[in-house]
C-alpha cells in the first residue's frame, strides 16, 4: 500500500496532518498518482477552510507492508503539490469542523473496517446558523471523498499485538459519507 500525508498549517492547534493509505501496488507511478490525488483533495476542500489555514500534500510517499506496518520504500513524487489556503474569512472555531467517513466492505478481526478524516477547522459558512454542517459543504466533501475513492484510497486495519498477534490488512474504500453533525478535535488543542 502507499501512504501519503496532507499537512495542515496556520490557525490554533496546527500544524497537523491527515494520513491517507492507497490500496495500490507500490511503484513510482502509483506514488505520483497517490500524491496527486491527495493534492487534488486539498484543492477540493480548501474552499471550506478559514483563510488562516493552509494544506499541502507531502511530496514523499511511502510503501508500507499492511500486514506488519514495516516501511518498504520511499518515493519522492514528481508532481506539483501547491499550498492550498482556505477562503472563508469570517470567524470560526479552531476545534470544530466536519468529518468524512470512509466505508469499506472489509471485516478484520471481527470488526467492520471504516476510516475517518477530520476537516478541522472548517470556516464560518461551512455551518448553518443552526450549528450543523451546511448541505453545500457536505456535498463538496462527499465529492472530494469520492475522487479519493476513485484514486484507490484504502482503509488500513493496523496489525495488533494484544491480546494476540494479528496481521494488518488494507481494504479498498467503497463509499463516502459526511454527516451533518459537526466534528470536534480535542487532541491537538488540549
Amino acid at each position: 500500500m502507499i501512504h501519503t500525508v496532507l499537512n495542515w498549517f496556520g490557525g490554533s492547534g496546527l500544524p497537523g496532518f491527515s494520513n491517507f493509505y492507497f490500496n495500490l501496488t507500490p511503484s513510482q507511478v502509483n506514488a505520483d498518482s497517490a500524491v496527486q490525488a491527495t493534492s487534488n483533495f486539498a484543492d477540493a476542500i480548501h474552499f471550506h477552510l478559514p483563510t488562516g489555514v493552509s494544506t499541502q500534500a507531502s511530496l514523499v510517499a511511502e510503501s508500507i507492508d499492511p500486514a506488519t506496518g514495516a516501511l518498504l520504500a520511499s518515493y519522492t513524487a514528481v508532481v506539483t503539490a501547491p499550498i492550498w489556503t482556505g477562503s472563508m474569512s469570517g470567524p470560526y472555531s479552531a476545534a470544530a469542523g466536519a468529518v468524512i467517513n470512509w466505508k469499506t466492505g472489509g471485516i478484520h478481526l471481527g470488526h467492520r473496517v471504516r476510516g475517518r478524516t477530520f476537516i478541522v477547522p472548517a470556516g464560518d459558512t461551512a455551518f448553518t446558523s443552526g450549528g450543523v454542517v451546511a448541505a453545500a459543504t457536505q456535498a463538496a466533501l462527499v465529492t472530494a471523498g469520492q475522487a479519493m475513492v476513485t484514486a484507490g484510497l484504502g482503509v488500513w486495519a493496523r496489525p495488533r499485538t494484544v491480546p494476540t498477534v494479528s496481521a494488518g490488512a488494507v481494504f479498498a474504500a467503497t463509499a463516502v459519507s459526511v454527516p451533518s453533525k459537526g466534528a470536534i478535535l480535542r487532541s491537538r488543542r488540549d
